[in-house]
């Protein structure tokens, strides 16, 4: 977003400022610089220790990007963080005006629809605080692009070589996780014979219960068609028997004198 406004503004402000569409306005004077422009600190020789005490954008950020409908144009959010490292950046390179001139194109924003107007309102404000032909603003413009392109870079390059000390830290750890993967794996190999051997010897041992009972049914069976047959003969006999003793006369007993 950045970038576009830029090449944007750039590529406007000679054509703004010559062909002087906007020369009936009166350019404004230049806004306060504390009420557009954060006081910029002291520009630390190394920003790694910004970059790497910038926080991780959040998902939640990045998920409602996903919620725009396919129609509406897609409202990407500034990362304050960010912002601030890229502001820091461009004030330890920038030409003097340039700040000036982009905070009166947003202090112009709204009072002023048309951007060739507001450009040339801009550029006539820092051309008579700053002396700032419309070249040497266009110069200042391309500069603030390089200055970007430079941070994206590096910033990218940053955290690149931040992937590679975590991976670097971490390559031993996942090293052993791996081999103990592996040593785990081989154990459930044994564990996985031992019980395929034990279910075979299951099989053995429930086919030998199965044998021994069926010849103890067999042998049950044949016992029983035993005593069946002989049990058949005696109730006949003790049923013939019985039937004797009922129809014969009592047996007489005789008294001696």
């Amino acid at each position: 977003m950045a970038e576009e406004t830029l090449r944007k503004v750039g590529s406007a402000v000679l054509k703004a400022f010559w062909k002087g569409n906007g020369a009936q306005i009166e350019p404004l004077p230049p806004p306060p610089l504390s009420a557009t422009v954060a006081p910029q600190q002291p520009a630390p020789t190394n920003r790694a220790a910004s970059y790497a005490a910038r926080k991780t954008p959040a998902v939640t950020r990045i998920s409602s990007l996903g919620q725009q409908t396919a129609t509406a144009p897609v409202q990407q959010q500034i990362d304050p963080e960010c912002d601030a490292l890229i502001r820091q950046a461009l004030a330890e390179t920038d030409t003097p005006g340039v700040e000036e001139f982009m905070a009166q194109l947003d202090v112009l924003r709204e009072d002023v629809p048309d951007e060739s107007k507001r450009i040339n309102i801009a550029l006539k404000t820092v051309a008579r605080t700053h002396q700032l032909t419309a070249e040497k603003l266009l110069e200042g413009l391309k500069q603030r692009l390089q200055v970007l392109d430079r941070e994206d870079q590096e910033y990218a390059s940053f955290l690149q070589a931040q992937e590679q000390q975590t991976i670097g830290t971490t390559a031993q750890q996942v090293q052993t996780l791996e081999q103990q993967v592996a040593e785990k794996d081989i154990q459930l190999t044994a564990l996985q014979q031992e019980k395929d051997a034990l279910i075979q010897q299951l099989e053995v041992v429930s086919g030998q219960v199965e044998e021994v009972r069926e010849r103890n049914r067999i042998a049950a069976e044949e016992f029983r068609v035993t005593c069946d047959f002989h049990r058949r003969d005696l109730t006949t006999i003790v049923s013939k028997m019985e039937s004797r003793l009922a129809t014969s006369p009592a047996p007489t007993t005789t008294t001696q004198a």
